[in-house]
């Protein structure tokens, strides 16, 4: 992915955040990047409703804050961490959790990131989410749902553990990813506004 893009992107704040950790996927190559290891254990008992489907991330996507804190709370998810860009206060990343280890603070079955902030070069605020889990099944049913509403407009191998793909309808674009990180696989998606300069 492109370093150029990366640089722009991603608030230089977050770099001891798990909302960093997160969203540095969708713009550098994963070569000596530390991944969140998500080990608590993920089992078919588990309760769908913390499950959030591509409907509701494209939803989220264009509340307020409020809005977003409220419905990702009575999903079950905790505030885990905020990141706020020191040049510009308005450019904020809200992290959520659920199934948090008691242990590690940055290890949780499911994260997901509210992202706001002033694009200078749309001259207008936009917000982005992202969301990570650990299920196969609702990989698959996340992509179906993608491949549905979206076109595959790239595929990427971003390193030996890592390969993405990115959608767009010409409004939105969706990066989508799995990795596979000591032993551990995990996916993760971001949704934001489709713009030229983000097509990979």
């Amino acid at each position: 992915m492109r370093a150029a893009f990366f640089a722009r992107h991603v608030v230089p704040n977050f770099k001891n955040s798990v909302s960093y950790t997160i969203f540095r996927l969708y713009f550098k190559p994963m070569k000596n990047i530390v991944m969140l290891l998500i080990s608590i254990p993920f089992f078919s008992q588990q309760v769908y409703s913390q499950n959030i489907s591509l409907k509701e991330l494209l939803a989220l996507k264009d509340q307020e804050f409020a809005e977003v804190e409220t419905y990702i709370t009575e999903k079950g998810y905790e505030f885990q961490e905020s990141g706020v860009n020191a040049a510009d206060v308005f450019d904020t990343a809200y992290t959520f959790s659920y199934g948090r280890s008691t242990t590690d603070f940055k290890r949780a079955e499911k994260f997901f990131v509210y992202h706001r902030r002033y694009n200078t070069e749309i001259m207008k605020t936009e917000a982005f989410t992202a969301y990570q889990f650990l299920s196969k099944d609702e990989y698959v049913k996340i992509k179906k749902e993608i491949i549905q509403g979206f076109k595959l407009i790239s595929s990427t191998r971003v390193d030996d553990r890592t390969i993405g793909f990115s959608y767009t309808n010409e409004k939105i674009i969706i990066y989508l990813y799995t990795v596979t990180d000591t032993g551990n696989t995990h996916y993760m998606l971001k949704i934001m506004d489709d713009l030229p300069y983000r097509r990979l």
